[in-house]
């Protein structure tokens, strides 16, 4: 959700970059497992490229035994593709105890001398426990341990670790977790995997064995943690009030720590057990860090921060695929200036891609799919269903459970993000076998359907490309530069409208609007589509509110919470002619934007703009079917449009 600062010394001063590979997080967030109890393709880690013949690898392990599935050879880490560099850890028969099935690590010398530890299964039927293998070539020493206790030494061994680079200098290949070839794959969990180049101590590992990394330690080499069961959540929804700064977070205790602004050092450090911190008395240079203490686990830290993510979901249209650079007209870099500087963007665009997550280029199946989960966005606006359209492809039943699968699982995103669903833009042609007309008959009133049951936002991208055959690619499918920027455009203003307000008991209604659908505990309350609602139970409401009856733009409220039956719910809101594409005599339209008016079906109309003072500004004939008129130089503000067309007279607000 979007958090606002509301003491403006408490500004972000630092960011904090994640990192990730298929799924898993590095850093800062939770400290969490991986299950791997249902069918699953491993962890492709990629190259473990450092040249050190030093090595520590650390990680939590769970062997699930109801199924039976952890046999001889089942992987667990390796990057051992030649069968000789690199190093392995496995369940396999330990021939020194009874041919049980036992933890093996595996490396070998640069002599071929072979080394094994072997750690006894029964350590992690079941249940969690900690391991540890160092190779320091330098003392010419391996050790294993067993929750940060030695375990077992071997010493003196023959020659340096082999290490990850072949002797032709080639890296000897992609380090896999959890899978390896043909081999059995791991049926149990993971958590907080490390892998270091240098030989940890055991003080050293001891000390953070049961903390979240920031991923910037030095000889840190790969670090995943992961979310599917959380050890201890990071907190989130940090909001200041009364001088308080209080979060969200599962836990027994918290650490927070007063850090400077200026280097990050700790100022003061103390162990709170309410989810709050008092502010008062703190320098205005100072920030605030908090993480979770949860059975000894400590989650990563984290601040409160004025900065608003928003990740941007979609296709080649989302990507920029025509657009002569897309690091700088691709629509979700684009609405960075139009949103300002407290939001951050992401484009998590794929070519090609498409919802229905049952075919091979559904954007769930991509690696946009687990970057979007590592970024945990603020805001996600999803921009998906023109590949949808392809003749073959479309079935409405799968095309709506995938999107409404998706929306959830976004929805268990630690930042519990808004989210607002994108209407395809229109097609101009039938390249690459997508269909307009089934954008229009089918995926639309298939979105409007997902959007009104689940009760979001919607952003009608189809209107506002209707007509703008002359800003698309040659192939009728992709917008240029300027095409882009009208999506962006529609885009940025629904996303900054102020959202519909819920007024108890007492109204301050100044105008309806086309639709309206009121919500109870997040479930569509049937028959409720007026501008107020009696409550008849009590719970948490929100209302979703259709703008006009020409375009499909549809916004949300924030809940609120009714205590007594039988109060009156009334939904207020003032917005702005931009927010859509508005209806005019002789099916004129006008579409506001931050630099053009366009109108549409205008020729002979007169169009003249003036500024909050009365003056007119600009005023100009217009002689086609279809114009934009320039308001790029001017400041932003707000600006009455005033159209004339033969007896007719329309005028509107323009929020620039």
């Amino acid at each position: 959700m979007r958090i606002k600062n509301t003491l403006p010394y408490w500004l972000l001063i630092l960011l904090i970059s994640l990192f990730n590979l298929n799924g898993a997080k590095a850093g800062s967030g939770d400290f969490g497992a991986w299950n791997l109890t249902t069918d699953h393709n491993g962890l492709n880690c990629g190259n473990v490229t450092f040249t050190e013949k030093e090595l520590t690898v650390e990680f939590w392990i769970y062997i699930d035994e109801k199924d039976g599935k952890n046999t001889d050879g089942t992987a667990i880490i390796s990057n051992r593709h030649d069968g000789s560099h690199g190093f392995t850890v496995s369940l396999n028969k330990n021939t020194k105890n009874q041919d049980k099935i036992d933890l093996r690590f595996w490396f070998k010398t640069v002599n071929d001398a072979i080394y094994a530890f072997w750690i006894p299964r029964e350590n992690f039927s079941n249940k969690w426990n900690h391991v540890a293998f160092v190779i320091s070539s330098k003392d010419k020493k391996a050790s294993a341990y067993l929750n940060t206790e030695l375990y077992s030494v071997i010493e003196n061994i023959n020659g340096d670790w082999k290490g990850n680079i072949r002797t032709d200098g080639n890296n000897v290949g992609n380090l896999w977790l959890a899978s390896w070839y043909t081999s059995p794959k791991l049926n149990g969990k993971v958590a907080d995997f490390r892998v270091w180049n240098t030989a940890r101590s055991i003080d050293e590992i001891k000390g953070n064995y049961k903390k979240v990394l920031t991923g910037k330690e030095t000889g840190l080499q790969k670090y995943y943690t992961f979310d599917d069961e959380v050890f201890a959540q990071k907190p989130v929804k940090f909001t200041i009030v009364n001088d308080s700064l209080t979060w969200t977070a599962e836990g027994e205790s918290w650490e927070v720590e007063v850090r400077s602004s200026t280097d990050n050092t700790v100022l003061k450090s103390e162990i709170v057990t309410e989810k709050s911190y008092s502010l008062a008395g703190l320098d205005a240079n100072s920030v605030v860090y908090v993480r979770t203490i949860n059975n000894g686990f400590y989650s990563g830290w984290a601040f409160k921060s004025d900065i608003v993510k928003v990740g941007c979901v979609g296709d080649s249209n989302t990507y920029g695929a025509e657009a002569t650079d897309r690091s700088r007209y691709a629509w979700p870099i684009q609405i960075r200036d139009m949103l300002g500087d407290k939001y951050e963007t992401r484009n998590f665009g794929v070519n090609g891609a498409l919802m229905m997550n049952h075919l091979n280029d559904a954007w769930k199946n991509k690696t946009a799919y687990s970057d979007n989960k590592a970024y945990d966005p603020d805001i996600i606006v999803i921009a998906l269903g023109t590949n949808d359209s392809k003749d073959g492809y479309w079935d409405a039943v799968k095309f709506k459970n995938s999107y409404i699968d998706l929306i959830n699982e976004f929805k268990s995103y630690s930042a519990e993000p808004e989210i607002y669903m994108a209407i395809p833009i229109r097609a101009y042609s039938s390249t690459w076998s997508i269909n307009d007309q089934t954008i229009r008959e089918q995926v639309i009133p298939a979105m409007k359907e997902v959007a009104r049951e689940k009760g979001l936002p919607l952003i009608d991208l189809y209107a506002v490309t209707n007509n703008i055959a002359s800003l698309m690619a040659s192939d009728g499918i992709h917008p240029r530069d300027e095409g882009l920027r009208i999506m962006a455009r529609k885009i940025a203003d629904i996303i900054q409208l102020k959202k519909p307000v819920i007024q108890i008991n007492s109204s301050t209604i100044s105008a309806t609007y086309a639709e309206y659908y009121w919500y109870k505990d997040n479930t569509l309350i049937n028959g409720a589509n007026t501008y107020n609602y009696t409550v008849t139970e009590t719970g948490i409401y929100k209302v979703a509110i259709k703008l006009t009856s020409i375009t499909d733009d549809v916004v949300v409220s924030e809940p609120v919470e009714v205590n007594q039956a039988n109060t009156v719910l009334y939904a207020t809101g003032d917005f702005p002619a931009s927010a859509g594409t508005f209806p005019v005599f002789d099916n004129l339209e006008i579409v506001p934007s931050a630099d053009y008016i366009k109108v549409a079906k205008g020729s002979g109309a007169r169009l003249s703009l003036y500024d909050i003072g009365g003056r007119c500004i600009k005023e100009l004939q217009l002689s086609s079917e279809l114009e934009f008129v320039s308001i790029s130089s001017l400041p932003k503000g707000v600006y009455l449009c005033k159209i004339m067309k033969g007896e007719s007279v329309f005028a509107t607000k323009i929020l620039k």
